[in-house]
C-alpha cells in the first residue's frame, strides 16, 4: 500500500486517503507504466515512457556506432540493445519452467512420448 501512496502523491499529487473508494479505484486503474504500484504488480511494466524513449535512443546510437565499425562483429554480430524489463521476465519465467522441468525429469515425474 506504501507504494500506491506514493503514486497517488506523485502522479495524481493528491493523498490516497483524500479520495473517495471509487475515485482510488479508477485512479489505481489508471496507474501508468514505470509507477511504483504498476511495477510491483507487473515487473515488466517497470519503465515509465520516458525510460522507454530513452533507452530507445541508446540503441539507435549503438546502431550507428556498429554500423560505423565501432563494434567487433565477431564478437558483436548485431548491434547491442537496451535490454527491456519484459525481456528479464521472460528470462525469469523461461529459466523457473526450465527448472521445473529439470526437477520433474530427476523425480521421475514423465512419460515418453
Amino acid at each position: 500500500m506504501p507504494q500506491l501512496r506514493r503514486d497517488f502523491r506523485r502522479v495524481y499529487h493528491v493523498g490516497y486517503d483524500d479520495v473517495a473508494t471509487e475515485e482510488a479505484l479508477d485512479l489505481i486503474a489508471g496507474l501508468p507504466d514505470g509507477s511504483e504500484y504498476v511495477a510491483a504488480r507487473d515487473p515488466a511494466r517497470s519503465w515509465g515512457e520516458a525510460r522507454r524513449r530513452s533507452a530507445d535512443v541508446v540503441d539507435a546510437v549503438r546502431e550507428v556506432a556498429w554500423a560505423l565499425g565501432a563494434y567487433d562483429r565477431t564478437a558483436c554480430p548485431t548491434p547491442p540493445r537496451v535490454t527491456r524489463p519484459e525481456q528479464v521476465v521472460a528470462r525469469v519465467e523461461e529459466s523457473r519452467r526450465a527448472r521445473e522441468a529439470r526437477e520433474r525429469i530427476r523425480g521421475g515425474d514423465w512419460e515418453e512420448a
